[in-house]
């Protein structure tokens, strides 16, 4: 991925935040800041833009007559919350019922850098990974569970700084039944535990971010 913004005026930006702060953003331990945000926002925010499609160019045919799900655990990501510009990171689990193509190991992985690396809502990111999956491979059904802390609520406002946000978004054949089921299993969840749209855990979070 390539930053398409501009690193320039990203500093220019920092440094008349830091004067409204009632900072010099000339003293020494300031001086470096504004270009250091820029090279961060420019890591961060490489995906604004990018198509995650492009990360299933590359598939491998089905051999079985009958595809089997394909699950993967434990996927990091970090990503930009659009409301207040912190970071919210965690893991992503993803299942798919291939049709006649199967990803790559590092597609799916791939798909969730380019789709995280903007500013982002949680909720927006999970319903975005399950689509290019599913266009990218056509897949029968797609199933994504994302668990992230967010800093906008650890280290503001209410400061629930164990919270967790949960969600979780499907397609097709994966929506609902004994598939939805074994699925969630195979990601490590319990059908009971994950049920509907969006699961939170310790705190309501998105009433409080």
């Amino acid at each position: 991925m390539t930053f398409a913004g501009n690193r320039e005026t990203i500093e220019t930006a920092v440094k008349q935040i830091l004067i409204a702060l009632g900072e010099d953003p000339a003293r020494d331990g300031l001086a470096q800041t504004p270009a250091r945000v820029a090279e961060n926002l420019a890591q961060m925010c490489a995906g604004v833009g990018a198509d995650a499609l492009q990360c299933f160019a590359k598939t491998l045919p089905v051999e079985n007559a009958v595809a089997q799900t394909v699950a993967v655990r434990e996927i990091a990501f970090s990503s930009l919350c659009e409301h207040h510009l912190m970071p919210f990171y965690g893991t992503v689990a993803v299942a798919y019922l291939p049709r006649h193509r199967l990803a790559g190991l590092g597609s799916v992985a791939a798909a969730i850098e380019v789709l995280a690396a903007k500013p982002q809502l949680q909720e927006r990111f999970n319903a975005e990974l399950v689509n290019a999956v599913q266009q990218g491979l056509q897949t029968r059904g797609v199933l994504a569970v994302v668990t992230a802390r967010h800093g906008c609520l650890s280290d503001r406002g209410a400061k629930a700084r164990e919270a967790t946000l949960t969600t979780v978004a499907a397609s097709g054949e994966l929506t609902s039944g004994e598939l939805r089921a074994e699925a969630l299993t195979l990601l490590g969840f319990s059908a009971g535990e994950v049920t509907g749209g969006e699961k939170t855990t310790n705190k309501p979070l998105r009433e409080l971010l």
